[in-house]
């Protein structure tokens, strides 16, 4: 007598080899995942060092706006301001 069905065998081959191929799915998938964020750190890298050089220059035009001997000028040209007479002093207890 013939039997007609799945032997255990053939289970085990059918099984392993649904194993083997979701493995190659799951390594594809996470290589394309290393991949794809090794671009992203790329890219985050360099707006990084955009925004640092970005930082520098700010940084050394607010030096140059804050320099005495120009915020003097401004306050004489511009608002009028000057040292006060020596008649004009308070000293303050």
């Amino acid at each position: 007598m013939k039997k007609t069905g799945i032997s255990w065998r053939q289970m085990l081959n059918g099984g392993l080899v649904l194993t083997l191929v979701l493995t190659i799915f799951l390594y594809a998938w996470v290589h394309y995942q290393v991949v794809e964020l090794g671009y992203q750190l790329v890219d985050v890298r360099r707006s990084l060092r955009v925004d640092q050089q970005q930082n520098k220059k700010l940084k050394t035009e607010i030096a140059t706006l804050m320099q005495p001997a120009r915020l003097e000028k401004i306050a004489r040209q511009k608002c009028g301001l000057r040292y006060p007479d020596a008649d004009q002093k308070v000293m303050l207890k």
